[in-house]
């Protein structure tokens, strides 16, 4: 590990972290919207029947519901719509994943050392970072762990340090 990493040796390099729950996401935000569009296209349509347009189209004129009007323009307008949606959310989930999901995932691998018994990490995140309370009472928790295991090892006998460990709650 070089210096500038073991001060953060869970620093991710990767922007997909849970690539199903990334992926999902994008995929169900992008259906719903195009469903979205496309009742909203319909209700125009079905609002437009009743109604006529006269238009003018290469130089002829043409008498038709507004609704067959409207029809192919609203088409084209729905689907830019929902092209520029698409990569706005795909955008937006990274963005906002990676925010959330990297913090997470450091948090995880935090966890995953304390069960193999290293309680020498502490847990840094940015400071606009919303789980910085949760990485504050993980490390504070650490530090509290730490000075119990420094006093059970400077007892000297068994009782005494049988009855430190009575103090702990186990399952």
């Amino acid at each position: 590990m070089t210096p500038a990493n073991s001060a953060y040796p869970y620093k991710r390099k990767i922007y997909f972290i849970n690539k199903n729950f990334q992926s999902d996401f994008i995929i169900r935000f992008c259906v719903l919207a195009g469903l979205g569009a496309v009742l909203a296209m319909g209700l125009v349509y079905w609002l437009a029947m009743n109604s006529t347009t006269v238009a003018i189209r290469n130089g002829h004129v043409g008498v038709h519901t507004t609704a067959e009007y409207l029809l192919p323009l609203m088409f084209q307008t729905v689907s830019l719509e929902v092209i520029i949606g698409t990569i706005a959310t795909i955008a937006l989930t990274m963005i906002i994943s990676f925010r959330i999901a990297g913090p997470l995932y450091r948090l995880k691998m935090m966890f995953k050392d304390l069960g193999t018994g290293n309680l020498s990490t502490q847990m840094h995140l940015r400071s606009d970072d919303q789980l910085k309370d949760i990485a504050q009472a993980y490390n504070d928790a650490i530090h509290t762990l730490n000075i119990k295991i420094k006093s059970l090892k400077d007892i000297s006998s068994m009782d005494e340090m049988k009855r430190e460990l009575d103090h702990f709650k186990t399952s």
